[in-house]
């Protein structure tokens, strides 16, 4: 008696003709009539997911690591339709010449009979090419109804602060406690021209909670006030276009007026925003580092530059409090960071401190060369590993995968030769090396920004920074080291 194995999909609960437990109860049947023996171990099954791409379906993937095993651990797949096998004719024809090459077993559809000769060939690849054209065109269909529901005036999503449904298919209705909230926010920044940052500040100080029961924030208030769903109107993305959209008169009522909705509309449309500009280089050595006593957030470093003295300072704020979350600033400036940073160290390691030394040509060595030829080291290893998976899932050829293999591995040879001879330079020494503190190095403008953070992380775990008792607690990597 042959073993057999079953693969079972179901890409949503409303198949019920093809319900998991109807496709088992089927196969299990076929492979009685036939005499395949079934091991409850290989059943497979994957519910709620789209035949479309098959490195998506954990089953089975499970399945295809399985029969690739020697020896083979069962002869034949048992599917209910060749469309439960796979809706891409890629990605069908790939695994179904695997498994037939390289591991000599068959798929076989209990439904559609097929036998071994040239026609059934034929006849089992147009079955494959329906399949796909029946995926993409019910993902067109599908997207067809949503956009003429739209055009109707239907919602199609989880409803906004404000708003509840209780039953499916349901239109929205009002749910006055957090109506209030929302009327508020509109009636503070048009009648009190309050910024979305201060209303999120308001509204957590006095412990109100986004629909997902969240602190709110200055993005989600800038929410609030843009979302047409508050005027009575519905907005229907397309995703296929994302400058594309409809609007349309939803059958909903509406929080605010007509007056109200264009009033902001209007602010947002006419608002100059400047663009942001990022610092170029690498990040803060602090990024990261500093954490909020009060909400535990990051604190974010800021870069303030004064032409007139040409002098540039650094400040530190928590990035809860940027953003309305947190209630209590924390601003702290570097220089007074840096001051009691460095005190603590050489309380730390007072007799340690020149351990940390590094030479000044080590402080030179090109970061960003480095990290270019590691990028392209790491690439060209994810190269190989897909040209390798390419020829075990019987993609290209031995004679392919061994030119590209030849190919890549020579591009590491040259990277890594690189890497080799950058280490190489930065370990030589000088004639005459300066060297540097613990202290000089966190405080020296020629130590790299990456040099002076790996410094640091090696030695602190984290910093806490407690406005109220003007504090700052240094929590060190080593054991009872804490400050």
């Amino acid at each position: 008696m042959n073993t057999a194995a079953i693969y079972i999909r179901v890409s949503t609960e409303d198949q019920t003709d093809y319900s998991p437990d109807a496709q088992k109860r089927l196969l299990l049947s076929y492979a009685k009539q036939n005499d395949f023996l079934v091991p409850e171990e290989y059943i497979y099954i994957d519910e709620g997911i789209s035949g479309r791409r098959a490195d998506k379906r954990p089953a089975f993937m499970q399945m295809i690591r399985m029969a690739k095993k020697k020896p083979r651990p069962f002869d034949v797949i048992l599917v209910h339709k060749f469309d439960r096998f796979s809706r891409s004719r890629e990605d069908s024809i790939l695994y179904k010449s695997l498994l037939k090459r390289e591991c000599g077993i068959r798929v076989i559809s209990t439904t559609e009979h097929l036998d071994d000769d040239k026609f059934s060939i034929i006849l089992e690849a147009i079955l494959e090419a329906m399949a796909e054209y029946y995926s993409l065109n019910l993902s067109d269909e599908v997207l067809k109804g949503m956009t003429e529901k739209a055009i109707r005036g239907g919602y199609q999503a989880a409803p906004p602060l404000g708003y509840e449904i209780k039953y499916a298919r349901e239109i929205p209705k009002i749910k006055e406690d957090e109506a209030q909230i929302v009327r508020s926010i509109f009636d503070r920044f048009i009648n009190f021209h309050q910024s979305p940052y201060e209303i999120a500040k308001e509204l957590n100080r006095k412990g109100f909670l986004t629909k997902r029961s969240n602190p709110f924030e200055k993005r989600t208030i800038e929410y609030i006030l843009k979302n047409p769903f508050y005027a009575g109107y519905i907005r229907f993305q397309l995703k296929r276009d994302a400058e594309a959209s409809i609007l349309t008169k939803g059958l909903h009522e509406s929080l605010i007026t007509e007056e109200e909705y264009q009033t902001v509309k209007a602010y947002y449309t006419n608002r100059v925003r400047k663009p942001r500009e990022h610092s170029k280089g690498c990040k803060h050595w602090l990024s990261g580092m500093v954490k909020c006593g009060n909400c535990g957030n990051s604190l974010l470093v800021f870069k303030r530059t004064l032409e007139i003295q040409n002098k540039t300072y650094y400040n530190l704020q928590c990035c809860g409090y940027q953003k309305g979350r947190c209630l209590q600033s924390h601003q702290l400036s570097e220089k007074k960071l840096l001051s009691t940073l460095t005190s603590s160290l050489m309380e730390v390691y007072p007799q340690n401190s020149n351990i940390y030394q590094l030479s000044v040509h080590t402080m030179n060595t090109p970061t960003e060369d480095m990290q270019a030829n590691k990028e392209a080291l790491h690439k060209h290893s994810i190269r190989l590993q897909r040209a390798k998976d390419a020829y075990l899932n019987g993609v290209d050829t031995l004679e392919e995968y061994t030119v590209t293999k030849m190919a890549v591995t020579k591009e590491i040879t040259l990277i890594e030769q690189n890497i080799q001879k950058a280490l190489n330079s930065t370990n030589t020494e000088l004639s005459n090396p300066i060297y540097l503190s613990l202290a000089e190095i966190l405080q020296s403008e020629i130590v790299s920004e990456s040099d002076k953070q790996n410094i640091l992380s090696s030695l602190i775990h984290h910093i806490v920074y407690d406005k109220t008792n003007a504090t700052l607690r240094f929590y060190y990597n080593a054991p009872n080291l804490s400050k």
